[in-house]
């Protein structure tokens, strides 16, 4: 995807809601005339930086969706060689991690999304997982009602499918997308940061790792900081996620304390 397909879609939502929304509206919403606009969607022209930065904003996009527009932004406007070439590299490497995961929109993650669904379907992944219901209970201490309502909504989500009388993993990555303000997601997380609170009390250190840090921040910056975090976590996935002999989580926030706040003294 290109920011041109982001441009294009956006304008396709609104015309979805009101088929007599027009093109020239569209430029009017995203404070670009018209011509240029044209111009750009037809690959004449290109997008500077602090346009995009103002259409962005126009968009209400995220600041994560921010971020990725104004790479694919610089990726072929930056008059910069070296701030188009690391664009680029950001947009490939996340459009790479995007194809290697199954996506799960809001409705499809609401029929599974609860952290001890995604427990079973990782422990599947596990090398002693023999492909039962009875060894899933053995191992996670969960009864055959949990178990069956598990699989049967893993099964629904299409991360994992029948082979004959066993269980198996179809899919080893998903993503639920850009949906964060979806109570569904929001709870669970709420769980997910539960069990890493039990966490703190139940295991030794030597079972596992915390870490935080307050720090000053330019929250513009925001959108950055997210997609590093993405990426350090698939980062991490991508090279520790294999058979192995246990079950871990991981839970990252980056989440304001104060601010922000403005030089300004009365």
């Amino acid at each position: 995807m290109d920011y041109r397909e982001v441009l294009s879609n956006s304008y396709q939502q609104r015309r979805r809601v009101n088929a007599n929304y027009s093109l020239r509206a569209f430029a009017r919403d995203i404070s670009i005339s018209p011509s240029r606009l044209s111009e750009i969607m037809n690959g004449v022209g290109q997008l500077s930086r602090e346009k995009a930065v103002t259409i962005a904003k126009r968009l209400h996009l995220s600041p994560i969706n921010s971020a990725d527009f104004l790479d694919m932004v610089d990726a072929v406007s930056s008059p910069n060689l070296g701030i188009r070439n690391a664009a680029r590299e950001r947009v490939k490497l996340r459009q790479t991690q995007s194809k290697s995961q199954k996506k799960l929109d809001t409705e499809t993650f609401a029929v599974m999304g609860r952290p001890t669904y995604v427990i079973i379907w990782a422990f599947m992944m596990l090398p002693n997982f023999d492909g039962t219901a009875e060894s899933i209970g053995r191992h996670l201490n969960l009864n055959a009602l949990e178990i069956s309502e598990a699989l049967i909504r893993l099964e629904c989500a299409g991360l994992i499918r029948r082979n004959g009388s066993s269980w198996v993993v179809s899919s080893n990555q998903f993503s639920y997308g850009d949906h964060e303000s979806s109570e569904i997601i929001k709870e669970y997380h709420r769980k997910l940061s539960d069990l890493g609170r039990e966490a703190i009390d139940s295991q030794l250190i030597s079972e596992r790792h915390l870490d935080s840090a307050i720090l000053p921040f330019d929250h513009s910056r925001l959108g950055e900081v997210q997609q590093r975090i993405a990426q350090f976590t698939q980062s991490l996935i991508d090279e520790f996620s294999q058979p192995g002999d246990a079950v871990y989580g991981l839970s990252l926030q980056y989440f304001k304390i104060a601010g922000p706040f403005t030089n300004e003294r009365h």
